[in-house]
Protein backbone atom coordinates (compact mmCIF):
# COMPACT_ATOMS: atom_id res chain seq x y z
CA UNK A 1 0.00 0.00 0.00
CA UNK A 2 1.58 3.38 -0.79
CA UNK A 3 1.48 5.67 2.38
CA UNK A 4 1.52 8.56 0.70
CA UNK A 5 2.62 12.10 2.73
CA UNK A 6 1.95 13.21 5.91
CA UNK A 7 -1.34 15.34 5.43
CA UNK A 8 -2.87 17.61 7.29
CA UNK A 9 -4.83 15.18 10.10
CA UNK A 10 -8.00 17.83 10.18
CA UNK A 11 -7.82 18.62 6.32
CA UNK A 12 -8.31 14.77 6.30
CA UNK A 13 -10.68 14.89 8.77
CA UNK A 14 -12.68 17.58 6.90
CA UNK A 15 -12.64 15.85 3.83
CA UNK A 16 -14.14 12.19 5.16
CA UNK A 17 -17.29 10.92 6.80
CA UNK A 18 -16.30 8.94 9.06
CA UNK A 19 -13.20 9.25 11.16
CA UNK A 20 -11.24 6.25 12.66
CA UNK A 21 -9.20 7.02 15.70
CA UNK A 22 -6.29 4.44 16.67
CA UNK A 23 -5.26 4.42 19.81
CA UNK A 24 -2.44 2.45 21.70
CA UNK A 25 -4.84 0.30 24.45
CA UNK A 26 -1.74 0.19 26.92
CA UNK A 27 -1.65 3.92 26.86
CA UNK A 28 -5.10 4.84 25.73
CA UNK A 29 -4.66 8.37 27.80
CA UNK A 30 -1.76 9.21 26.02
CA UNK A 31 -2.55 8.37 22.65
CA UNK A 32 -6.23 9.83 23.10
CA UNK A 33 -6.62 13.27 20.96
CA UNK A 34 -9.63 15.24 22.47
CA UNK A 35 -9.35 17.65 19.80
CA UNK A 36 -9.94 15.17 17.12
CA UNK A 37 -13.55 14.43 19.16
CA UNK A 38 -14.00 18.17 19.18
CA UNK A 39 -13.23 18.58 15.33
CA UNK A 40 -15.51 15.19 14.51
CA UNK A 41 -18.27 16.63 16.65
CA UNK A 42 -18.16 20.20 15.03
CA UNK A 43 -17.83 18.90 11.79
CA UNK A 44 -20.37 16.39 12.74
CA UNK A 45 -18.51 13.35 11.64
CA UNK A 46 -18.78 9.81 12.83
CA UNK A 47 -15.70 8.70 15.05
CA UNK A 48 -14.93 5.48 16.22
CA UNK A 49 -12.19 4.05 18.14
CA UNK A 50 -9.79 1.30 17.36
CA UNK A 51 -8.06 -0.03 20.62
CA UNK A 52 -5.07 -1.27 18.81
CA UNK A 53 -2.97 -3.40 20.28
CA UNK A 54 -5.37 -5.68 22.03
CA UNK A 55 -3.44 -8.76 22.11
CA UNK A 56 -1.37 -7.59 24.69
CA UNK A 57 -3.31 -7.96 27.27
CA UNK A 58 -4.40 -10.56 28.86
CA UNK A 59 -8.06 -11.53 29.23
CA UNK A 60 -10.61 -9.80 27.33
CA UNK A 61 -11.20 -5.76 26.54
CA UNK A 62 -14.55 -4.87 27.54
CA UNK A 63 -15.87 -2.34 25.30
CA UNK A 64 -17.42 0.95 26.87
CA UNK A 65 -19.37 1.98 23.98
CA UNK A 66 -20.64 0.64 20.80
CA UNK A 67 -17.94 2.98 19.17
CA UNK A 68 -15.47 1.07 20.78
CA UNK A 69 -13.18 -1.55 18.93
CA UNK A 70 -10.60 -3.70 20.85
CA UNK A 71 -8.22 -4.87 17.81
CA UNK A 72 -5.14 -6.42 16.73
CA UNK A 73 -3.76 -6.00 13.41
CA UNK A 74 -1.30 -8.67 14.07
CA UNK A 75 -4.00 -11.59 15.14
CA UNK A 76 -7.02 -9.70 13.19
CA UNK A 77 -8.43 -9.73 16.60
CA UNK A 78 -11.42 -6.97 16.41
CA UNK A 79 -11.36 -6.29 12.62
CA UNK A 80 -14.42 -7.75 11.65
CA UNK A 81 -16.33 -6.27 14.46
CA UNK A 82 -15.06 -2.86 13.64
CA UNK A 83 -15.90 -3.51 9.78
CA UNK A 84 -19.30 -4.15 10.51
CA UNK A 85 -19.89 -1.00 12.37
CA UNK A 86 -18.01 0.53 9.24
CA UNK A 87 -20.47 -0.66 6.93
CA UNK A 88 -23.70 0.31 9.33
CA UNK A 89 -22.19 3.77 9.61
CA UNK A 90 -21.67 4.17 6.01
CA UNK A 91 -25.06 2.98 5.17
CA UNK A 92 -26.63 5.10 7.66
CA UNK A 93 -24.80 7.86 5.41
CA UNK A 94 -25.70 6.75 1.78
CA UNK A 95 -29.49 6.73 3.08
CA UNK A 96 -29.48 10.27 4.56
CA UNK A 97 -28.02 11.21 0.60
CA UNK A 98 -24.53 10.76 0.48
CA UNK A 99 -23.38 10.07 -2.93
CA UNK A 100 -20.06 8.51 -1.37
CA UNK A 101 -18.77 7.74 2.07
CA UNK A 102 -15.15 9.06 2.61
CA UNK A 103 -12.84 7.14 5.71
CA UNK A 104 -9.93 8.07 6.97
CA UNK A 105 -7.64 6.66 9.97
CA UNK A 106 -6.02 8.89 12.03
CA UNK A 107 -3.36 8.68 15.21
CA UNK A 108 -0.66 9.50 16.78
CA UNK A 109 2.75 7.92 15.19
CA UNK A 110 3.62 4.18 15.91
CA UNK A 111 -0.16 3.38 16.95
CA UNK A 112 -0.79 1.14 14.12
CA UNK A 113 -2.62 3.34 11.97
CA UNK A 114 -0.94 2.17 8.35
CA UNK A 115 -1.77 -2.26 9.62
CA UNK A 116 -4.82 -1.23 10.57
CA UNK A 117 -5.77 0.37 7.39
CA UNK A 118 -3.64 -2.78 5.73
CA UNK A 119 -6.57 -4.82 7.55
CA UNK A 120 -9.43 -3.48 7.01
CA UNK A 121 -8.66 -2.93 2.77
CA UNK A 122 -8.06 -6.76 2.34
CA UNK A 123 -9.17 -7.48 -0.99
CA UNK A 124 -10.08 -3.58 -1.68
CA UNK A 125 -8.80 -2.24 -5.02
CA UNK A 126 -6.50 1.19 -5.00
CA UNK A 127 -7.95 4.10 -6.92
CA UNK A 128 -7.77 7.87 -7.43
CA UNK A 129 -9.97 10.17 -5.35
CA UNK A 130 -13.89 9.48 -7.07
CA UNK A 131 -14.55 13.21 -5.33
CA UNK A 132 -13.16 16.66 -6.04
CA UNK A 133 -10.80 18.40 -3.43
CA UNK A 134 -10.09 15.37 -1.97
CA UNK A 135 -5.98 16.18 -0.91
CA UNK A 136 -3.47 15.62 -3.77
CA UNK A 137 -1.58 12.31 -3.75
CA UNK A 138 -3.94 10.21 -1.81
CA UNK A 139 -5.16 7.00 -2.77
CA UNK A 140 -8.65 6.12 -2.06
CA UNK A 141 -9.78 2.21 -1.84
CA UNK A 142 -12.57 0.76 -2.88
CA UNK A 143 -14.16 -0.86 0.77
CA UNK A 144 -17.87 -1.33 -1.44
CA UNK A 145 -19.68 0.17 -3.82
CA UNK A 146 -19.84 4.16 -3.02
CA UNK A 147 -17.59 3.33 0.02
CA UNK A 148 -14.31 4.59 0.47
CA UNK A 149 -11.16 3.99 2.56
CA UNK A 150 -8.36 6.54 2.32
CA UNK A 151 -4.54 4.96 1.98
CA UNK A 152 -2.80 7.83 3.82
CA UNK A 153 -3.23 8.22 7.20
CA UNK A 154 -3.61 11.42 9.11
CA UNK A 155 -0.68 11.39 11.79
CA UNK A 156 -1.20 13.32 14.78
CA UNK A 157 1.96 15.42 15.42
CA UNK A 158 3.19 15.25 18.84
CA UNK A 159 5.86 17.78 20.51
CA UNK A 160 9.74 17.18 20.56
CA UNK A 161 9.53 18.15 23.82
CA UNK A 162 7.69 15.70 24.94
CA UNK A 163 10.39 13.27 25.60
CA UNK A 164 8.70 10.65 27.76
CA UNK A 165 5.52 10.48 25.57
CA UNK A 166 7.78 9.88 22.55
CA UNK A 167 9.66 6.68 24.08
CA UNK A 168 6.72 5.10 24.97
CA UNK A 169 5.03 5.44 21.97
CA UNK A 170 8.67 4.15 20.38
CA UNK A 171 8.24 7.77 18.61
CA UNK A 172 12.21 8.36 19.56
CA UNK A 173 15.02 6.46 19.20
CA UNK A 174 15.70 4.51 22.05
CA UNK A 175 19.39 5.62 22.26
CA UNK A 176 18.66 9.01 21.55
CA UNK A 177 16.17 9.52 24.84
CA UNK A 178 17.58 11.67 27.38
CA UNK A 179 15.51 10.81 30.10
CA UNK A 180 15.31 6.85 29.94
CA UNK A 181 14.33 6.66 33.69
CA UNK A 182 11.04 8.98 33.30
CA UNK A 183 10.33 7.00 30.68
CA UNK A 184 10.60 3.50 32.26
CA UNK A 185 9.01 5.08 35.20
CA UNK A 186 5.58 5.86 33.54
CA UNK A 187 5.90 2.42 32.46
CA UNK A 188 5.99 1.16 36.20
CA UNK A 189 4.24 2.96 37.51
CA UNK A 190 1.03 1.54 35.21
CA UNK A 191 2.42 -1.59 34.22
CA UNK A 192 4.07 -2.92 37.83
CA UNK A 193 3.41 -6.32 38.10
CA UNK A 194 3.90 -7.02 35.05
CA UNK A 195 6.96 -5.21 35.10
CA UNK A 196 7.89 -7.53 38.22
CA UNK A 197 6.53 -10.86 36.65
CA UNK A 198 8.41 -9.99 33.25
CA UNK A 199 11.74 -9.97 34.87
CA UNK A 200 11.46 -12.14 37.54
CA UNK A 201 11.63 -9.81 40.40
CA UNK A 202 8.73 -11.54 42.39
CA UNK A 203 9.57 -9.90 45.56
CA UNK A 204 8.61 -5.82 44.06
CA UNK A 205 4.67 -7.54 43.55
CA UNK A 206 3.91 -7.76 47.02
CA UNK A 207 6.07 -5.02 48.30
CA UNK A 208 4.33 -2.22 46.82
CA UNK A 209 5.50 0.20 49.73
CA UNK A 210 8.88 0.00 48.60
CA UNK A 211 8.66 1.53 45.21
CA UNK A 212 7.03 4.43 47.04
CA UNK A 213 10.04 5.37 49.29
CA UNK A 214 11.84 8.74 47.32
CA UNK A 215 15.29 7.32 46.21
CA UNK A 216 17.36 8.51 43.43
CA UNK A 217 16.10 6.24 41.18
CA UNK A 218 13.17 3.96 40.93
CA UNK A 219 13.41 1.12 43.14
CA UNK A 220 11.93 -1.65 40.78
CA UNK A 221 14.49 -0.26 37.80
CA UNK A 222 17.69 -1.03 40.13
CA UNK A 223 16.32 -4.19 40.77
CA UNK A 224 16.16 -4.91 37.19
CA UNK A 225 19.84 -3.54 36.45
CA UNK A 226 20.65 -6.18 39.08
CA UNK A 227 18.66 -8.65 37.85
CA UNK A 228 20.20 -8.57 34.32
CA UNK A 229 23.82 -7.23 35.59
CA UNK A 230 23.95 -4.23 34.17
CA UNK A 231 26.86 -2.80 36.00
CA UNK A 232 28.52 0.79 35.13
CA UNK A 233 32.27 0.72 34.98
CA UNK A 234 32.85 1.90 38.58
CA UNK A 235 30.66 -1.42 39.48
CA UNK A 236 27.83 0.20 40.52
CA UNK A 237 24.10 -0.68 38.65
CA UNK A 238 23.76 0.81 36.05
CA UNK A 239 20.28 2.57 35.82
CA UNK A 240 20.23 4.13 32.46
CA UNK A 241 20.66 1.06 30.46
CA UNK A 242 18.36 -1.36 32.50
CA UNK A 243 15.92 1.82 32.08
CA UNK A 244 16.39 1.50 28.21
CA UNK A 245 15.92 -2.03 28.03
CA UNK A 246 12.63 -1.62 30.31
CA UNK A 247 11.37 0.70 27.68
CA UNK A 248 12.97 -1.50 24.41
CA UNK A 249 10.86 -4.30 26.17
CA UNK A 250 7.48 -2.13 26.36
CA UNK A 251 7.96 -0.79 22.88
CA UNK A 252 8.70 -4.35 21.50
CA UNK A 253 5.26 -6.05 23.22
CA UNK A 254 7.25 -8.24 25.45
CA UNK A 255 6.04 -6.72 28.96
CA UNK A 256 2.08 -7.25 28.41
CA UNK A 257 -0.06 -4.52 29.99
CA UNK A 258 -1.55 -4.75 33.14
CA UNK A 259 -4.98 -4.25 34.29
CA UNK A 260 -4.53 -0.77 35.91
CA UNK A 261 -3.78 0.12 32.68
CA UNK A 262 -6.53 -1.39 30.69
CA UNK A 263 -9.15 0.14 33.42
CA UNK A 264 -7.92 3.34 31.58
CA UNK A 265 -8.36 2.10 27.74
CA UNK A 266 -11.70 3.39 27.03
CA UNK A 267 -12.61 6.04 30.07
CA UNK A 268 -10.90 9.31 28.32
CA UNK A 269 -12.87 8.86 25.28
CA UNK A 270 -15.98 6.93 26.52
CA UNK A 271 -17.91 10.33 26.40
CA UNK A 272 -17.23 10.82 23.18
Amino acid sequence: MKQGSRISVFSLIDRSDIVIHVIDSRMPDITTNKEIAEFCEDKEKTLLYALNKADLFPGKIKRNSKNHFPVSSSTGQGINALKERINACSKALLKKGKETVLICVVGYPNTGKSSLINSLSKGGKTRTSPTSGFTKGVQLIKLKERIYLSDSPGIIPMKEKEETLLALIGAKDISKIETPESAAEEIIEANRKAVCFHYGIHDFILDQKETEKKTEANPIIHAVAKKLNFLSKGGSLDIDRASRKIISDWQKGTIQASKKALSKTTKSSKNN
